[in-house]
């Protein structure tokens, strides 16, 4: 019978969690059951999805808790036994399997990938395993970016933290350890609103109790800039490597990045520069006369990434009539239709469905995060399409008709 999901996450939550914890770390209380209740009081509703969660300590289960429904048609109740979908909290698996044969000398972390695909086992943990998993990785100019093997690696209130979210469909996930204090939180939901690295913290809260030291980095106000001056920077901008479109949104002193109002708060470091918590930050080049200048954004993943303003784009009747046709791309084995729907352009699959995609700057358009690019030939005419998504980036699509 195949292991449920959620039966191999805990165990190796736990044994990551707590291998290198100083046992006098380790505190025997327990924490009051409605405070763990009033985490996920929005989600206790027996008619909607919600989600389920565990707690160990020192490697040890000592919660498990279950709210909301995991099939409403049948009327099943989620349950800490629930099988989810993590998505990418499964990273940190393939790494740690990649680890163990590295350390039974089976392969060399250096290898060429296309060398090994082999499938093994093996204990987990240990100093040498723990410390791989741990290692961060390093750009080529030698910063490092916070992330090892499948895993985050930073600090939360004063703790050092250990974890990795996930989310495929409605399905989102979180995955945390506290080393230093032999805690480990994982959390699954089935509700695709659910923040779920918001309600493993607040779990991981109630058993780290004194060990939080200090504030996280969101509750900071950062700097006081004029508002009006901040303003001037809202805008859509074009990452300069991928064609993909950024919007910026004013928020006072801060920016939001994509999502408007909901979007990730970069608060003011300077008047030109601007920081989150999970390292992301922007900063504005000498301002350009007339408009908005370029800015420099760094992220865990990239670094020194050029951002440049882009103007309203209101494409025409006529200017629309240029990109209608069908385009295919061989490498993704897909074909899309574009058409013009009630003034708007539409991108259909084989089944006939689509959504209208905005227009954001000349032959650019977007839809749920997707950045689709048309791209013309010798006298004007487009002849192909490119699309970009997170790390997607120019997925070439050839018209053909």
């Amino acid at each position: 019978m195949k292991p449920r999901l959620w039966t191999l996450i805990l165990p190796l939550a736990a044994g990551l969690a707590c291998a290198d914890a100083n046992p006098g770390d380790s505190r025997g209380d327990t924490v009051d059951l409605a405070a763990l209740d009033a985490v996920f009081s929005d989600f206790a509703d027996p008619e909607g999805p919600g989600c389920a969660f565990a707690v160990a300590r020192d490697g040890q289960q000592v919660m498990a808790r279950a709210y909301g429904q995991a099939n409403l048609e049948w009327d099943i109740p989620n349950t800490p036994e629930t099988v989810f979908e993590p998505g990418s909290v499964s990273k940190q698996f393939t790494a740690a399997a990649t680890i163990l044969l590295a350390l039974d000398g089976r392969i060399d972390l250096d290898d060429d990938i296309r060398e090994h695909f082999p499938e093994d086992t093996g204990d987990v943990g240990g100093p040498e395993f723990i410390r791989l998993m741990h290692d961060e990785g390093t750009l080529d100019s030698g910063r490092r970016i916070g992330y090892a093997g499948g895993l985050r690696v930073g600090e939360y209130k004063g703790v050092r933290e250990v974890w990795h979210s996930g989310s495929t469909a409605a399905y989102r996930g979180f995955l945390t350890r506290y080393p230093d204090h032999g805690v480990a939180v994982s959390l699954m939901c089935n509700a695709r609103e659910a923040d779920s690295r918001g309600l493993a913290r607040q779990v991981a809260e109630l058993y780290l109790a004194d060990a939080i030291t200090e504030a996280s980095p969101a509750d900071s106000a950062g700097v006081d800039v004029d508002p009006a001056r901040v303003a001037a920077f809202a805008g859509g901008y074009r990452d300069t490597r991928t064609g993909q479109y950024l919007e910026l949104t004013a928020d006072g002193s801060s920016l939001r990045l994509g999502g408007g109002m909901q979007g990730l708060q970069l608060m003011a470091a300077s008047e030109t520069e601007f920081t989150s918590p999970v390292v992301v930050s922007i900063a504005y080049e000498a301002g350009a006369e007339g408009g908005r200048p370029a800015a420099i954004m760094n992220t865990p993943g990239a670094v020194d990434v050029r951002i440049e303003p882009v103007g309203e784009f209101s494409p025409t009747a006529a200017d629309l009539a240029d990109y209608v046709g069908a385009y295919r791309s061989d490498e993704a084995e897909v074909t899309y239709w574009v058409e013009v729907e009630d003034g708007s352009l539409v991108l259909k699959d084989r089944y006939g469905d689509g959504e209208a995609l905005d227009p954001v700057y000349p032959d650019a358009f977007t839809q749920g995060g997707t950045t689709y690019i048309f791209h013309r030939g010798d006298g004007g005419r487009v002849t192909e399409a490119s699309l970009s998504q997170g790390r997607v980036w120019h997925l070439r699509f050839d018209r053909i008709q």
